[in-house]
């Protein structure tokens, strides 16, 4: 008995002990004007700070050093390693880093849960850019929490679990080796506004999917690669418009995707599915089946979910009888698509009548434009002003489908290449020109120390000339506009831990608080950083050729905390913008999420400012494409202005009443696939969600919306969207979505 009551108190004195630690290493989230100092550290990252000194200046818990002390090298566990340094970077502005050539043998899931409603944290969990990119392997016949080894998720006080706010993680660079597990899943991605997926290879010996649920809304997925499986994607979340650009899946059991509910279209940009050798009759490369709700036929303003754009890709199912894309009833297009399968296309599996297109397991062939509505959805389909589905009975149409065979360009053409990051040995801190923090020093203008940097790396004549620029983890404070030269490389160490605040709200005429020269060639890259700023300031201004802008957060500074300075009520500059592309602008810009820097217009929409956007695209002729583009609730018309410009592409659009969403003027060339939004017009002075002036060859895929009235915000609205198109003389209903809308196109190989 003495000897029970002894092993009672030493377990009673251990549970005390791991109680006193948790407390010990726990941190309150909250919002805040400035990131987290040493002082506050717990006592984990205070230890690691003391022996990491330039690690943690910059805003990296490398899980392989003291204390996390991962090993790294697929033998040992290092499960709770990387557990205490996600816990650790969370709520401090850290990100979790695996360097290159390592394993990490884990045997739990891994808990990325975000506790604040907010895009100030992320989740930020980044392996090495260059080398052999770091491995998380499953250790085999583990049992994981929801079957999920890698888990993203919000749980906040407020909100709940709701992916729709759940805001800003990232996972790059790191490759998940699920082993012999067949029910685990690699990654839970749900999300919204910059949450992303990024560089990464998910394989395993047996494993249910390599991605269960994708984030969308203005985050996104770049070169995903997934061998094996069961699924190679499993859809069934509403979240609106994921994009993936550079996707390879082959190999999977049952599907490469299957989709039963996302918020309007899925888009896909670049992408490669192969089905394995020995395909079952049952596979299908793509499945599209809605089961979201009431699908009567009530029209597509609340039907049209699970649907699919597919641009620039090719699927391969071998054997007799394989069938490549099954669609139950749901809105589909297609352009430069190659297809090496029996059944090409089937629709109509679920709601008659059903159709096919028939192909060849032996032969390639592309499909240069195809489009699909059901009865069900009545989606518009307008080309050249005539209206050509009746909305009686499904629509399908296909150009002649030819015999050829795909360039191995298709499938990386929408993706970037290698990136620099903080690891890279050629970096020139912003710090070591004297630029400081602002809970280090909050009355300095650490933009002339900036610009020093700039500057130097752009000069043939500097020892610095071609490095790249850092920001480290902190918030940097603005006095003046930053100028971009061409062939600089502006960095953060992550977008959630680096930020660029300006200190006042300066005249728009005095540049943006980020500008890029005016260049033909340009090949700027601005990557992972947040810019913060006033009300009707112009955040960005790209001005350059062949530019990269990755992963930038823009915020209002008083959504973090800071008060609004008073004098930015006095930017009403006609044709200003929050976000820039003019001149020489081109290239490509993944993941904008442009919203809450509308902030306190949202709140005076019965003011309106005349022609204020927050995206403007004018004069530019350099192909230019955005890979989600997110801007909402903005309410003074347009939302988006494209003017005088050429060869602009927007691959999943997120938009959100009340105004003009979209005007094209003057314009040749551009592109809207794939968007979704709650979006309502409630002002008899707006024409359309989208407008059209005097420019041809415009295409616009895959547009749905849902109707909104009732309370919103500080106010009540009420519906009156007559029209989501006005194009001279053209109107298309604002009743039903937009399946294709085609003006004057010209003729274009490939296109």
């Amino acid at each position: 008995m003495k000897s029970i009551k002894q092993a009672l108190k030493a377990v009673s004195s251990i549970l005390f002990l791991s109680i006193v630690v948790q407390l010990a290493n726990a941190q309150t989230v909250e919002h805040r004007t400035t990131t987290t100092t040493v002082s506050e550290f717990n006592s984990r990252l205070k230890q690691y700070a003391q022996i990491n000194p330039d690690k943690t200046h910059k805003g990296v818990i490398d899980v392989t050093c003291q204390p996390y002390n991962a090993k790294g090298d697929g033998i040992n566990d290092d499960t709770q390693a990387i557990q205490d340094a996600i816990d650790d970077a969370y709520p401090n502005s850290f990100m979790v880093y695996l360097p290159a050539g390592k394993t990490f043998l884990v045997s739990k899931q891994l808990k990325l849960i975000a506790s604040l409603e907010t895009r100030q944290y992320g989740h930020q969990f980044i392996g090495a850019e260059k080398g052999k990119k770091p491995v998380i392997r499953l250790k085999d016949g583990s049992t994981i929490d929801d079957n999920i080894l890698v888990f993203f998720q919000l749980n906040s006080p407020t909100k709940g679990k709701a992916p729709a706010s759940h805001y800003g993680f990232t996972f790059r660079n790191i490759n998940v080796d699920l082993g012999n597990n067949p029910e685990a899943i690699g990654i839970m991605a749900a999300g919204a506004q910059q949450c992303v997926l990024e560089n990464t290879k998910i394989y395993g010996k047996a494993f249910k999917a390599g991605i269960k649920d994708l984030p969308g809304s203005g985050g996104g997925c770049v070169n995903i690669h997934i061998v094996g499986g069961d699924i190679g994607i499993d859809q069934n979340q509403h979240r609106a418009n994921p994009t993936i650009e550079g996707l390879i899946l082959e190999g999977q059991k049952e599907y490469g995707i299957k989709i039963k509910n996302v918020r309007g279209p899925l888009v896909l940009a670049g992408f490669k599915i192969t089905a394995p050798q020995d395909a079952s009759a049952n596979y299908r490369a793509i499945h599209l089946n809605n089961t979201y709700g009431d699908i009567k036929e009530s029209g597509a303003l609340h039907h049209a979910i699970a649907d699919m754009c597919l641009t620039d890709g090719s699927i391969e199912v071998p054997g007799e009888g394989g069938i490549a894309i099954s669609n139950g009833s749901q809105d589909v297009t297609l352009v430069n698509v190659y297809i090496k399968a029996d059944k090409l296309i089937e629709s109509g599996v679920t709601t008659a009548p059903y159709s096919y297109i028939a192909g060849d397991n032996s032969k390639w062939k592309k499909i240069t434009k195809y489009m699909f509505t059901s009865k069900l959805d009545k989606a518009s389909v307008v080309v050249n002003g005539k209206e050509l589905s009746d909305r009686t009975k499904n629509y399908e149409y296909s150009e002649k489908v030819i015999d050829k065979d795909p360039k191995e360009d298709i499938y990386s053409k929408h993706s970037y290449g290698e990136m620099p990051d903080f690891n890279d040995p050629n970096i020139v801190d912003i710090v070591a020109y004297g630029a400081t923090r602002a809970n280090e020093n909050a009355d300095d203008n650490d933009a002339i120390a900036i610009q020093k940097a700039l500057d130097d790396v752009s000069n043939p004549k500097s020892k610095n000339y071609g490095k790249t620029v850092l920001i480290p983890r902190g918030n940097f404070d603005l006095g003046q506009a930053l100028f971009v030269k061409k062939g600089t490389k502006l960095i953060g160490t992550a977008k959630s831990s680096s930020k660029l605040v300006a200190k006042t709200a300066w005249d728009y005429k005095d540049g943006a608080i980020i500008n890029t020269a005016d260049d033909a060639e340009g090949n700027i890259i601005l990557s992972d950083f947040t810019i913060m700023g006033h009300p009707r300031m112009c955040y960005l201004r790209v001005q350059s050729a062949n530019t990269i802008v990755r992963d930038i957060v823009t915020e209002d500074k008083r959504r973090y905390g800071w008060p609004q300075a008073d004098n930015w009520k006095k930017n009403k500059k006609k044709g200003a913008a929050y976000i820039e592309f003019c001149k020489n602008a081109g290239g490509k810009v993944y993941h904008i999420s442009a919203d809450h820097i509308a902030l306190d217009d949202r709140y005076r929409s019965n003011v309106p400012v005349s022609g204020y956007h927050i995206v403007d695209v004018n004069n530019t002729t350099n192909p230019l494409t955005f890979y989600q583009l997110s801007v909402e609730h903005h309410p003074h018309s347009p939302s988006i202005m494209i003017k005088n410009a050429k060869n602009t592409t927007i691959f999943g659009m997120k938009y959100e009443g009340p105004a003009e969403h979209l005007n094209i003027v003057d314009s040749e060339n551009i592109q809207v696939i794939g968007g979704s939004g709650n979006y309502y017009m409630d002002r008899e002075y707006d024409r359309a969600i989208v407008v059209i002036s005097n420019s041809k060859d415009i295409v616009l895929r895959n547009l749905t919306r849902k109707s909104k009235s009732g309370k919103l915000f500080n106010r009540t609205v009420k519906d009156i969207t007559k029209y989501w198109i006005v194009d001279s003389e053209t109107k298309v209903t604002g009743d039903y979505s937009v399946l294709w809308y085609e003006n004057g196109v010209l003729d274009r190989p490939n296109r």
